[in-house]
């Protein structure tokens, strides 16, 4: 029996497990419930639970593994406001093509998650954060140019909302905007 179960349990979903393993306590009848609780290590609760399903019956309407509602909720249903706080954290230092949707921050996802953390005490996953990122409309990309020769320049930041700040007066004002990044050395 210790076999069968062993070999049996790694290929069955929850509901399938809960009937197989009631089943087999119902098999070896008195004591059957501790001992597959014991071999299979799930909880006597659970094999009750197949067996009061083996006793109803299986209904081949009831497709669902679990019960409606089961399981653990979205972090923007516990939380709805998650997309704006992140927005709000990444809209200073949001950077993009003002005729172009792609947007992208300088903030890492982790940043962003730590932030959250710190600024509302709700953990998100920095996954999430991503997720969330993406419906905002920002794309994922490194906020460091890949082939980057020698050491970044250390304002690089302060650069970049220089140049976000001045891209903003432009629009503004009606004015067309250009960012062009380049690197002098090579430009010489």
């Amino acid at each position: 029996m210790q076999d069968i179960i062993k070999t049996m349990l790694p290929l069955l979903d929850e509901k399938q497990r809960r009937i197989f393993l009631a089943s087999c306590a119902n098999s070896i009848g008195r004591g059957g419930l501790k001992q597959v609780s014991e071999i299979s290590g799930v909880s006597k609760n659970t094999i009750l639970k197949g067996q009061k399903e083996l006793k109803i019956g299986i209904n081949e309407d009831d497709k669902r593994i679990r019960k409606s509602g089961g399981g653990r909720k979205k972090s923007t249903e516990i939380n709805p406001k998650l997309h704006e706080w992140i927005d709000a954290l990444v809209s200073a230092e949001t950077y993009g093509d003002p005729e172009n949707p792609l947007l992208w921050t300088t903030k890492s996802l982790r940043k962003i998650q730590e932030a959250i953390l710190a600024e509302h005490q709700v953990y998100v996953s920095h996954s999430t954060v991503a997720v969330i990122l993406t419906e905002l409309g920002y794309s994922l990309q490194s906020n460091q140019k890949m082939l980057q020769k020698g050491e970044p320049h250390p304002d690089r930041n302060a650069q970049f909302e220089h140049i976000n700040t001045t891209a903003k007066t432009f629009l503004e004002k009606g004015q067309p905007v250009i960012s062009v990044d380049s690197n002098f050395a090579d430009a010489v």
